[in-house]
């Protein structure tokens, strides 16, 4: 999966782009044995420094499979088929910009006034808000991420920036 997807960035021939893997830290735990992430180069936890910053572990990270072990990047691409934790993004910024703008998308306002985290890592919880979203929404959302790549359904699928700007 990882050389389709650096085949992909240099296919999109933007030299300052970056990809990376949104990784949940609670499958991450149920199914690979060894160190935790915390303790990976290239790790970047999204609750850290949030207010629910005591389920870091448990949570979203990001990973640069630049920095990051060859043997971390090949245990992300089997949990990707394993369990439904794994999605990854094709973005300019690097890993601590994109894990600042993901934080400012954990929480969503729901109706009733009531705060929600919103579990865009999962990718079948991506999938589904990408189509609810309205316009606006949308180039909101994914405004700043060129391509977001994730297993459906077994079917390798991307939301790109043109699906925020055309819907």
């Amino acid at each position: 999966m990882i050389d389709q997807l650096n085949a992909r960035l240099a296919q999109l021939g933007a030299p300052s782009l970056h990809l990376h893997a949104l990784v949940d830290g609670l499958q991450y735990q149920e199914h690979v044995t060894g160190e935790t992430l915390g303790a990976q180069p290239g790790a970047l936890a999204l609750l850290h420094g949030t207010a629910d910053g005591a389920l870091a572990d448990a949570g979203p990270w990001l990973i640069d499979p630049k920095t990051a072990s060859a043997g971390l990047v090949k245990q992300i691409e089997q949990l990707e088929f394993a369990a439904h934790a794994v999605t990854w993004i094709i973005t300019p910024l690097d890993i601590e910009s994109l894990g600042a703008a993901l934080r400012q998308r954990l929480d969503v306002h729901l109706p009733d006034g009531r705060t929600a985290m919103l579990r865009f890592w999962d990718p079948r919880v991506l999938a589904t808000i990408a189509q609810d979203m309205d316009d606006d929404q949308r180039r909101q959302f994914f405004g700043d991420i060129v391509e977001w790549h994730l297993l459906l359904n077994g079917r390798r699928v991307h939301i790109g920036r043109h699906h925020a700007d055309t819907h």
